[in-house]
């Protein structure tokens, strides 16, 4: 382990690695699951209310902010930037888990994903990122 200066049996090594490596794609895929699964048209409101929040909303707040907090140059792209991402797999895991609507979240990841290649696209243009 790199934090502890720790040496683990490759027999144990090892098999955490491919652990630690499958997250990425098991955490895509359990939305996705979710997103077959789901009706597409009864969460329009709330769906339009997330994407709007987090592709339009959440960027024009972080630009306030920093310009409210004085950030220079790359900082200030940068946390724009992230506030303008699409909605996080992690946010359809927590629906799932705290038994909420688990459907919507799935959704929610797939239109912002989908809307956000032009959303950041025209932000990145904006702000005069090549």
């Amino acid at each position: 382990m790199k934090g502890l200066d720790l040496q683990l049996a490759e027999q144990v090594r090892i098999p955490l690695n491919d652990l630690a490596d499958g997250l990425i794609p098991i955490a895509l895929l359990t939305p996705g699951v979710q997103l077959s699964r789901s009706r597409s048209g009864r969460n329009l409101v709330p769906l339009g209310a997330v994407g709007i929040a987090r592709l339009v909303f959440s960027p024009l707040l972080a630009f306030g902010l920093v310009l409210l907090f004085g950030f220079g140059a790359p900082e200030f792209s940068l946390l724009i930037v992230a506030a303008a991402l699409p909605v996080a797999v992690n946010t359809f895991i927590l629906t799932a888990e705290y038994g909420r609507d688990a459907g919507l979240a799935s959704q929610a990841v797939f239109w912002t994903t989908l809307a956000s290649a032009g959303t950041l696209s025209l932000l990145l243009s904006l702000l005069g990122i090549s």
